[in-house]
């Protein structure tokens, strides 16, 4: 007996030993696992730091870029204001006759009216009026000449003054932006400005008579940065060409290697506002190679990128504080949660030590009931923390529960869902219900719903087809189910009622939607309806049912009700167009009667869409054909397609970017009424007759420094680029290049046989100074006109 006793002890002592490891390793495991997970987790602080600043500095580019735009916007007002400025125009070309007539008294009336335009754009310094034919300058606050201002007013570092003048005041500058260069201002500042240029008059490429120049304070742009939060992160502002105009920190070599860093990421940016690249080495060129964040925005106003550039270890300053606070506070965590472990398993421990006390004693041990408590009430917790879960899982499903649907229907009638698999559980759970086994497909277009809503924004189409949606469920009285597939295309499951294959119900809902869209909403729509199939793996039998009667909208027309068991009858395999046909299209084309070419078009027409039955396939087909049939003949005529495509490149896009037949025939006639206008134009006298008025045009007004093809086509009465395209096409040359072949052959003319200046004799053939002159002859002959007088006077000497 005392052996058996001695016996049980020996084991209870065993189980104990392993029992309080258990407990205790249980224990530590609970405890290591909200630590291990809270430390995954905490892998990704760095990720979302750098998230977290890249939003911030998103939503600051974005604040600057609207900021720069507004005050961009204000530079254009004041361009536009002084540019068409009724006193500026009169100094220009007081007369209309070519000649500016300028004066003190018109400078000093045309100052008093700057000085009234003064912007309240903080970020505008100064602005001025540069006049080529007298090299004047005019400001709010001054009137000067070139040099003076160049010299002692606003003197750039970076260019001498014949730099100054040939790159900002004379070329032909259209909202050109000088990057920022430091300015000497005065006789004691220095500031970094932005240089604004536009060439005057506005418009007049081929004429420069003076330009409008804003200078804009880098100052003033840094500071704006700064009071928006951004003092941290190197600003880098480029215009769409990728140019660098400003940067708040960093050297020329770094802006050239943002540039080219943006240009490089090129189309994997297409389309974003802004993104964050982590990693990119920076300020190589000085030896160090950083991490640095890079996020940039695009205004859509003007095409300038504003891109913010902020080191990593910036960002990560933070997170490595933080690192260091939580590893103390894990080893905290550690050493109190093994000693509260250690506790609570030798707590538990302790009814199981009496328990296998007890059982050592033959069960003779006193109960006291603790051991069951705890078990029930872990189990009632237990239980009520499963009730809580169930019931924030079905709160969160019901939530969601109208997007599951609609993306399981999206999926469903396109075939994407195994059909025959599908169970009543299955539906049940995406709350859909089926009553019977019947079914088809609608589909809807919103053709045009401009007499709703002039806008053509997102949330107008959002309105259009939740109207849409509304009325299409209340009128199928809950039988269907929507599905929003495309901006203007929304889808309709129907399930009819059992024994019903044709039911009437569906022409009915097709009229009174069309009508009520109509006269309620001003809005056409098309309306596609399959047949009815039965069964649930017929669905996309009649989804591709209904997609293929939409096709043929282009065959009857927006607006239309398109119904599969109607439309399936068409589509001969062929079109209607043969060679006897063409030919006979060509040679009255050819002949240029333009009245017999739109019958046989008709006749074409009829015979293909409105006699007999063609697919929207064999249709574009048809018209691809005769677009082809043009083509030949003007290549086979010799005459220009500018004349015939109005400058189109692609011919194949007249065709491709109409919606219906008839507006593809409207432009097949349209291209053949212009073809058979320039037949007859050539057929008769009046095109050597035009040619020759327009170089004896040329001849007497040559010397003119306004004549330019504009007042050419006015003179004429005529389109500018139709007497362009007719002067090339009859004479093989530009008329601008005419017109500088005689102005440099009477320039030397006069430069052998007279003794008049350069200057003079730039104002004989049409010139408003010497300087034009002279880029123009050195271009031609490769010498300046001094130097081709002084050779010409040596052949004759």
């Amino acid at each position: 007996m005392v052996g058996r006793l001695k016996g049980w002890k020996r084991l209870a002592a065993d189980r104990r030993k392993s029992v309080f490891l258990t407990l205790i390793f249980s224990y530590m495991i609970i405890l290591l696992l909200p630590v291990t997970i809270g430390g995954i987790f905490y892998t990704r602080i760095e990720a979302i730091m750098i998230e977290n600043a890249n939003n911030s500095n998103t939503a600051m580019l974005e604040q600057v870029k609207r900021t720069m735009d507004s005050r961009m916007k204000e530079i254009d007002q004041l361009t536009q204001q002084i540019a068409f400025h009724p006193k500026l125009l009169k100094m220009f070309n007081p007369r209309g006759d070519g000649y500016a007539q300028q004066n003190l008294s018109s400078f000093i009336d045309f100052m008093g009216d700057m000085s009234r335009y003064s912007s309240v754009n903080s970020f505008i310094d100064d602005f001025y009026v540069y006049f080529n034919n007298s090299d004047i300058v005019l400001s709010p606050k001054m009137k000067t000449d070139s040099y003076t201002l160049y010299e002692n007013i606003y003197h750039y570092q970076n260019l001498t003054y014949e730099q100054f003048k040939e790159q900002i005041l004379l070329p032909y500058h259209a909202r050109f932006f000088y990057p920022s260069k430091e300015m000497a201002v005065g006789l004691s500042q220095t500031k970094r400005m932005v240089t604004f240029v536009q060439s005057l008059p506005i418009g007049e490429r081929d004429r420069v008579d003076g330009a409008f120049v804003i200078l804009i304070n880098e100052n003033q742009i840094t500071e704006m940065l700064a009071s928006q939060g951004m003092r941290d992160e190197t600003v880098f502002i480029l215009d769409a060409d990728g140019t660098v105009l400003m940067r708040t920190a960093g050297d020329a070599q770094e802006s050239g290697e943002i540039s080219s860093y943006l240009k490089e990421l090129g189309d994997g940016l297409s389309g974003k506002e802004s993104l964050a690249y982590t990693g990119v080495g920076m300020g190589k060129g000085q030896g160090v190679e950083k991490d640095m964040m890079v996020t940039y925005t695009t205004s859509n106003q003007n095409g300038w990128t504003y891109v913010s550039i902020i080191p990593k270890a910036v960002v990560l300053s933070q997170v490595n504080a933080v690192k260091m606070w939580a590893i103390t506070v894990v080893l905290l965590c550690l050493a109190g949660g093994g000693a509260v472990c250690y506790y609570m398993a030798y707590r538990h421990y302790r009814p199981i030590r009496d328990l296998v006390h007890a059982v050592a004693r033959g069960g003779g041990a006193d109960s006291t009931g603790v051991f069951p408590k705890n078990e029930f009430e872990l189990i009632r917790e237990k239980v009520h923390t499963l009730f809580e879960k169930e019931k924030n899982l079905e709160t969160t499903l019901s939530r969601h529960l109208l997007v599951v649907r609609t993306e399981f229907l999206s999926r469903l009638i396109r075939g994407h869902v195994d059909a025959a698999a599908l169970t009543e559980r299955d539906l049940q759970f995406m709350n859909v219900h089926f009553e019977s086994g019947l079914f088809a497909v609608l589909l809807i277009d919103i053709d045009d719903f401009s007499q709703f809503s002039e806008q053509n924004t997102e949330r107008e189409w959002a309105l259009m087809r939740f109207i849409l949606s509304n009325l299409s469920v209340e009128l199928l009285e809950h039988k269907g189910y929507l599905i929003e597939l495309e901006r203007d295309r929304i889808a309709i499951l129907v399930n009819l009622p059992t024994g019903n294959s044709r039911d009437t119900r569906m022409g009915t809902f097709v009229d009174k939607l069309k009508d009520m869209m109509d006269k309620r909403f001003k809005t056409k729509i098309s309306i596609s309806v399959s047949d009815v199939h039965e069964g649930i793996e017929c669905i996309q039998e009649c989804y591709n049912e209904s997609v293929f009667a939409m096709a043929y909208k282009m065959i009857k027309g927006q607006n239309s009700v398109l119904y599969y068991e109607e439309v399936r009858k068409f589509g001969q395999p062929t079109y209607y167009y043969p060679m006897e046909m063409e030919s006979q299209l060509m040679n009255v084309a050819r002949s240029g009667d333009y009245a017999n070419v739109e019958i046989i078009l008709n006749r074409i027409y009829e015979v293909n869409f409105q006699s007999g039955g063609i697919t929207p396939e064999m249709g574009k087909c048809l018209f691809f054909d005769l677009l082809s049939s043009l083509l030949k003949l003007s290549g086979s005529l010799n005459i220009d397609q500018n004349l015939v495509f109005s400058g189109e490149s692609d011919p194949v896009r007249i065709i491709s970017e109409c919606a219906t037949a008839e507006q593809m025939v409207d432009r097949i006639k349209r291209l053949y009424r212009r073809l058979c206008e320039a037949v007859q134009e050539d057929r008769t006298g009046h095109g050597e007759q035009l040619y020759r008025k327009m170089t004896d045009y040329i001849q007497e007004h040559f010397h003119d420094g306004m004549l330019s093809l504009t007042t050419m086509a006015d003179h004429f009465d005529m389109n500018a680029s139709y007497l362009s395209a007719f002067f090339k096409n009859y004479s093989g040359r530009n008329v601008s290049n005419y017109l500088t072949e005689i102005r440099l052959n009477t320039c030397k003319r006069l430069l052998a046989e007279s003794t008049q200046t350069v200057s003079e004799i730039a104002r004989q053939v049409g010139y408003a100074s010497n300087i034009g002159l002279t880029r123009m002859f050195k271009k031609a002959e490769g010498i300046t006109p001094g130097q081709y007088r002084e050779a010409m006077k040596h052949e004759s000497g």
